[in-house]
């Protein structure tokens, strides 16, 4: 059975499968094929900073070394604070029910970068939280795909297309306000003003 979002609301869960929205999906996609001379396409390959060597694909790897250059295994490998504490990994949130919060906001969406679109198909859905949604109304929740370092955050929302989930990280700037002048006060940018022989 295939893993799905699970989210918890007064004690009742919901269940949800998922497909990740592309761009690919939604418009089409067009491929570049780059042939050579004789029209057959071309694989990519990666050259040798000393121009010695062409790597085909499978032929090269990302490994960690320690000082002596052995590998070092990433289960190995782990993450520390800026006290050199170490960073304890989150597990994945599929499959285990997840506490929902809200209604938020629509505001709430701007404080993040959307990272990720799926669509969602109900397995299971609390009747109050269906209602919910169908009047416009958006949750949030806990999620990782997978075991990491951080939480991302998970919007729920529903529109005419569907039951829609919104991978989020949080913005890394502050959202900029426009300021007003009181009333009765010139605006120092007026077009009398401009010298535009400056320019």
């Amino acid at each position: 059975m295939a893993r799905a979002l699970v989210v918890e609301r007064n004690g009742v869960l919901s269940r949800f499968g998922f497909s990740l929205v592309s761009r690919g999906r939604l418009y089409g996609e067009r491929k570049r094929l780059v042939v050579d001379e004789s029209g057959q396409p071309t694989i990519g390959g990666w050259l040798t900073t000393d121009g010695a060597m062409l790597l085909l694909p499978g032929g090269r790897a990302e490994l960690y070394l320690d000082e002596a250059g052995d590998v070092v295994d990433r289960a190995e490998i782990e993450t520390v604070d800026g006290s050199g504490r170490p960073v304890p990994r989150l597990e994945s949130t599929l499959d285990k029910p997840q506490g929902l919060r809200g209604p938020v906001a629509p505001e709430r969406l701007l404080e993040f970068v959307t990272t990720s679109v799926y669509a969602l198909d109900a397995e299971e859905l609390d009747d109050t939280l269906k209602a919910s949604l169908a009047t416009g109304e958006i949750w949030e929740t806990d999620y990782n795909y997978m075991a990491a370092f951080e939480r991302q955050t998970l919007f729920i929302l529903q529109n005419s297309e569907g039951l829609f989930g919104l991978v989020a990280e949080p913005a890394p700037l502050e959202l900029a306000t426009r300021a007003s002048r009181p009333a009765g006060e010139d605006d120092p940018l007026s077009d009398d003003e401009l010298d535009f022989a400056m320019f």
